[in-house]
């Protein structure tokens, strides 16, 4: 599979997976093939609480527990995670690059108990605003033989974790409050493919009541009515389907 079917599997898995935790935090597994990470975490933060680890969900045998018990246990003042994302909540993303020395990487008290803890130097993390005055980030970890994130493997991330942000968006909706409306409600990511979609949409589709779902695509049950749909949604979409 090439580099592009990878990341194009990916986007639409995240996607599948905005309202179920388990699958959404399997994707991560594919995020760190990827971007070459040892593990990974993802959660909220901000509130009044800006621990980086609250909220986190962590892959390769480590729990949020365990990873936010050992961080307070140390007690590292070194660490300057939480008060960048505090001074700059719009700056999207930041590495271990740009907050620490060569010297500090190498050397540093944290940096070694990170090593040491998880097998880890370097990392890379994105952020984005959420609702209820929140952050969402999701971070990948490095080994020490891998090396830091290289500008365009920072650059894939970025992307990815766009379509995080909106998924996470997709799956805080109130699913009552979908259900609760007359009409039926089917979404679409920017390439046209169904992310979601509410129960009375999911019965009309199973029904193939004027409209089906082929490869995670909507088409007409005729010919001349799947055109129409295309259309219809290459409007939506700004003509970026064709």
């Amino acid at each position: 599979m090439s580099l592009h079917e990878r990341i194009s599997d990916l986007i639409g898995e995240i996607y599948d997976s905005a309202i179920n935790k388990v699958e959404f935090e399997r994707t991560i597994s594919s995020l760190l093939h990827l971007l070459n990470g040892r593990w990974s975490h993802f959660g909220v933060i901000g509130g009044s609480d800006n621990h980086p680890f609250v909220g986190t969900s962590s892959l390769d045998g480590f729990t949020s527990k365990d990873i936010a018990a050992s961080y307070r246990e140390q007690n590292f003042k070194q660490d300057r995670i939480g008060n960048f994302i505090v001074k700059n909540p719009n700056a999207g993303s930041v590495t271990s690059g740009f907050l620490y020395s060569q010297d500090e990487l190498h050397g540093s008290e944290l940096m070694k108990w990170s090593e040491k803890t998880f097998g880890t130097r370097h990392w890379s993390l994105c952020f984005s605003k959420v609702p209820q005055g929140r952050l969402l980030g999701v971070a990948v970890h490095r080994s020490a033989a891998t090396g830091e994130i290289s500008p365009k493997e920072q650059q894939l991330f970025a992307m990815l974790f766009q379509h995080y942000a909106r998924a996470i968006q997709i799956g805080i909706r109130d699913v009552q409050t979908i259900d609760g409306k007359d009409d039926s409600q089917i979404f679409l990511d920017q390439t046209g493919q169904i992310t979601m979609m509410d129960p009375s949409a999911e019965a009309v589709i199973r029904a193939k009541d004027g409209i089906r779902a082929e490869d995670r695509y909507l088409v007409g049950c005729r010919s001349i009515d799947t055109v129409r749909l295309s259309q219809m949604v290459a409007k939506a979409l700004g003509s970026r389907l064709s």
